[in-house]
């Protein structure tokens, strides 16, 4: 078998992906002010299917927090002890002078949600409504080296 050995593809630089999660929904434009789309999907048509028509709530959108250390940085907590974490969006990148992958390990608390290797200069992105299990559960990123990456996110409390 030949090719490039794990080490090799890790360090190689990465096109951006970008995933979204199948949803039976068809709309045809424009789209009212204010609306956003996701995956070719309206954000009404997301809060619908996850049981938030009427109220988005409160949280961070289109926030971001620069990573360096390794273990665990918590990357949003919720304003008040009663609310659950909803991600809508999350994205990770990784600067282009790190010297070599990062494991990283996104996770709700103790939940862990994704883990993969990110290679230096590499983006890796997410666009999923994913519910935190308990109320006042943090966002919270791990990083298993001492490198530079972005989070950028957009989460609801409810």
């Amino acid at each position: 078998m030949s090719g490039p050995t794990i080490t090799e593809y890790l360090n190689q630089a990465a096109a951006p992906v970008f995933v979204t999660d199948p949803i039976s929904a068809t709309f045809s434009g424009p789209l009212p002010a204010g609306t956003n789309v996701i995956g070719g999907v309206t954000e009404a048509t997301m809060d619908t299917r996850w049981g938030n028509a009427t109220n988005i709530g409160t949280g961070a959108q289109g926030s971001s927090k620069l990573l360096a250390a390794s273990g665990d940085t918590t990357v949003y907590t919720p304003a008040d002890n009663t609310k659950k974490i909803r991600i809508r969006w999350f994205q990770i990148v990784a600067s282009s002078n790190n010297t070599g992958p990062i494991l990283v390990t996104v996770k709700f608390t103790a939940t862990i949600l994704w883990q993969f290797y990110l290679a230096p200069g590499a983006v890796w992105q997410r666009t999923a409504y994913r519910n935190s299990p308990n109320v006042n559960d943090t966002l919270v990123v791990n990083m298993d080296t001492s490198q530079s990456a972005a989070a950028n996110y957009d989460v609801d409390e409810f």
